[in-house]
């Protein structure tokens, strides 16, 4: 085959894999249970036309003011109202387009910063888009809008940098603008903040020696007022300049907590994510580039690609940064070995690329039936719907608790009427230790009860409402305690979920006529 011939073709198959690998990954049903909470407060944004200064959501959450509450409440307002707006058009399909807008956005703009050869950048592409959309499938959320942003931010500030003309004065002005969009979606313009201050910094380092290639000096006044101008602008949010210490005040919490913000090394042994090679795959080739080209090696993206690379491999919500970084780097890399050489890895790539996107989509394959069945929420472990159906039917009322994965879904369809004991907003770090006491049904006896049932008659608990098994598969602890207590009748199971109300006057109907047999469920639990 001609090598035209051969080059077009082998163009053709990589777009169609990138289409592929967007359109299968992009029509999953919904895995985050945090999405349904930022629907909610958008939906609550619009109908009361001001932010949340305190909790509408949870009974537990201190109504005093609080510095990391405010920073919770307010700091993705717009992306919500956002995600809310597409959903009041359309609902749930509304929400599948957002993703495609995003994702497209996003691969415009790395096909926009593209450098070097063609069909090795593409082939590079295909690996992060099918990095990001593996390991996060929760593209529903704020986090999204920061991963597209962060993408039009370097390209904005590569614009200024390497071309100084009147013609790319847009990049100059869409910083400011960029940065205040960002500052209102979601708190990771923290990074946005940190990636200006670093590119005006280094480039200005480059001044002090003619072999680091320096840039005009009226390009670097451009770059120095458009990204102050930026700054000042990021600053327009509800939590000014408090947005960065609440934001790493936040993170050093979830740690503990979230799958996110746990280390690359952690990720694969505790959930075998094999979408970490492709990271892996990622950072040898950029180590490689850095190697081969060491004099070309601008030291501005060098400090981004350290940054970032360091943030990636000990938490692994940075991935993507690292990788948005990166990319372009060894794409120009690679372009400048000798015509052999480059074609090698040119193949190696591209043949790389293909085989990343079937293996990582084939499991995808099935989410084309979503589009038909029009059934978006299929996993039980987050999204109760029949329990829900069930509390709602019989009106149950009083104060709740909740398994925490339970605490988004509960939100979307119950508050503001009925709060939630806790939800993936972790607005109070303490009620995230009195929910695990509770699950694990904790026998440490206070006040003459077992410490797990003390904690529910704190609370005023009325009724119940969680998963019989946990996501790894073992019988929540709750769940036995709960059978072989005689304060708690079980009223509900299904799909597994189980709502238990306390046994009590004002429950006796619901009671009469739904309590289930306690030796039935406990022979359907062995």
């Amino acid at each position: 085959m001609p090598y035209n011939r051969l080059h077009q073709f082998t163009k053709t198959i990589l777009i169609i894999a990138i289409f592929l690998v967007s359109f299968l990954h992009l029509t999953r049903g919904f895995n985050d249970p945090d999405f349904f909470w930022h629907l909610k407060t958008g939906e609550w944004i619009c109908q009361n036309k001001a932010l949340q200064t305190n909790d509408p959501f949870a009974f537990t959450t201190p109504q005093t003011y609080d510095s990391r509450k405010h920073f919770i409440l307010t700091s993705g307002w717009l992306s919500q109202i956002t995600l809310f707006f597409f959903y009041y058009v359309s609902k749930i399909p509304g929400i599948i387009v957002l993703r495609f807008i995003i994702i497209g956005l996003l691969a415009y703009i790395m096909i926009k910063r593209k450098h070097g050869d063609g069909l090795l950048y593409l082939g590079l592409f295909i690996i992060f888009l099918t990095q990001l959309l593996e390991a996060y499938n929760t593209l529903d959320r704020p986090q999204t809008f920061s991963f597209l942003f962060f993408a039009a931010l370097l390209y904005f500030l590569e614009k200024i940098k390497d071309d100084g003309s009147s013609r790319e004065k847009t990049a100059y002005f869409s910083i400011s603008i960029l940065m205040l969009f960002w500052a209102n979606m979601h708190g990771g313009h923290v990074l946005g903040r940190v990636i200006i201050v670093l590119y005006i910094l280094m480039e200005g380092v480059k001044f002090m020696h003619p072999a680091l290639a320096p840039i005009k000096r009226e390009a670097y006044r451009r770059l120095l007022i458009a990204g102050t101008a930026g700054l000042l602008a990021s600053l327009i949010n509800p939590n000014t300049y408090h947005a960065m210490p609440e934001n790493f005040s936040l993170s050093a919490f979830m740690m503990s907590s979230n799958r996110e913000y746990l280390s690359i090394p952690e990720t694969f042994r505790i959930f075998h994510d094999y979408s970490i090679f492709l990271y892996w795959f990622i950072l040898s080739l950029t180590v490689i580039s850095i190697l081969i080209n060491p004099k070309k090696t601008d030291i501005t993206q060098f400090a981004i690609l350290a940054g970032t690379g360091y943030f990636s491999f000990t938490t692994m919500r940075y991935i993507p940064f690292f990788m948005m970084t990166a990319v372009p780097l060894i794409g120009r890399s690679f372009s400048l070995l000798k015509e052999n050489l480059l074609g090698w890895s040119r193949a190696f790539i591209c043949c790389m690329a293909i085989f990343v996107s079937l293996f990582f989509t084939w499991d995808e394959r099935f989410n084309v039936f979503n589009l038909s069945s029009g059934n978006w929420f299929n996993n039980h472990d987050i999204t109760p719907e029949t329990a829900v159906d069930f509390i709602l039917d019989n009106n149950l009322k009083g104060n709740m608790y909740n398994h925490y994965n339970y605490g988004g879904y509960l939100i979307w369809r119950l508050a503001p009427e009925r709060k939630v004991f806790i939800d993936g907003r972790n607005m109070y770090e303490h009620i995230f230790v009195q929910s695990m006491i509770i699950n694990n049904a904790l026998e440490k006896e206070i006040s003459g009860m077992p410490y797990w049932k003390f904690n529910l008659d704190i609370y005023g608990i009325k009724f119940i409402i969680v998963p019989v098994r946990e996501p790894g598969g073992e019988v929540l602890t709750l769940i036995n305690a709960l059978i072989n207590d005689k304060d708690w009748a079980p009223v509900f199971s299904q799909s597994n979920s189980m709502i238990f109300v306390k046994i009590s006057q004002e429950n006796k109907d619901v009671i009469r006529k739904h309590e289930i047999p306690r030796d039935y469920l406990m022979t359907k639990l062995l």
